[in-house]
């Protein structure tokens, strides 16, 4: 069975994977194959680095556009919870508000990480593994 994966590479050196071979090729990318294991495991290292530097981006991004406003309404709640004027309920409410809101915010990122390094998980076909095992940690 022949190697064949295809891709593009855009001006600004990012690489994009068509998810079907009937794709086109977008205005002003080069069209490219990796067609031996050794060419496919140098397009799957670019593949992460890639994914990498956007994930530090976006998260920076993220801090940047929402961080304060986060931190804003952690400290209000926070407030509100050593108030004396806080019923028992409102309490057990906000601390189980500020518990749930940190690990499904953590939850949602591993499983985008888990999802970002598996590009090539067929390349390792021997052994199939699961995200747990690529991101080294239980989700």
């Amino acid at each position: 069975m022949p190697l064949h994966v295809r891709y593009f590479v855009r001006p600004d050196g990012e690489i994009l994977l068509p998810p079907t071979e009937d794709i086109r090729c977008p205005a002003g990318a080069m069209e490219l194959e990796a067609n031996t294991l050794p060419e496919i495991d140098a397009l799957h290292a670019k593949l992460q680095a890639q994914t990498w530097h956007r994930l530090e981006m976006e998260a920076v991004r993220d801090e940047f556009t929402f961080g304060a406003k986060r931190r804003e309404i952690r400290d209000s709640l926070t407030a509100k919870l050593s108030s004396a004027a806080t019923s028992d309920y409102e309490k057990e409410f906000i601390k189980l508000y500020l518990q749930i809101s940190d690990e499904e915010k953590r939850k949602k990122y591993q499983q985008r990480f888990a999802c970002d390094t598996a590009y090539f998980e067929l390349r390792e076909f021997d052994k199939p593994r699961t995200p747990e095992e690529i991101i080294g940690e239980k989700l």
